[in-house]
C-alpha cells in the first residue's frame, strides 16, 4: 500500500513495473559525463524539486523509511525521474 504522506519510488524496466515501495527518503547515484563515470550520490525527499538524472551504469537504488533501509534495487542502464513526490527509475535491467 503506497502511503500519500511518503516519498514513493517505482522501479520499471521493459517488461513492466518491478517495484512501488513507500518511503521517507531515495539515495541514487548519478552518472557524470559520457564514460559512466561516478558523479556522486542525490539523496530526495518529500518536495523535491522536478529532475531527471542518469544513473550511474549498476549503482543502487536505495529507499529508506525512519533511517531505515526498506529496499535496494541494482540498476543498469537507468535514469530517474522525480516529480510529485514520486521517484521513477526506469531502467533497462533491475536485479
Amino acid at each position: 500500500m503506497i502511503d500519500v504522506n511518503a516519498l514513493t519510488l517505482k522501479v520499471i524496466t521493459p517488461r513492466g513495473e518491478q517495484a512501488s515501495v513507500s518511503c521517507d527518503s531515495v539515495t541514487v547515484f548519478a552518472r557524470d559525463g559520457e564514460n559512466n563515470d561516478g558523479g556522486g550520490s542525490v539523496g530526495i525527499r518529500r518536495g523535491h524539486l522536478p529532475a531527471v538524472i542518469a544513473l550511474l551504469d549498476g549503482c543502487a537504488v536505495k529507499a529508506s523509511s525512519g533511517g531505515a533501509p526498506v529496499a535496494a534495487y541494482t540498476v543498469s542502464d537507468a535514469f530517474a525521474i522525480v516529480k510529485d513526490d514520486v521517484v521513477t527509475v526506469v531502467a533497462e535491467s533491475v536485479s
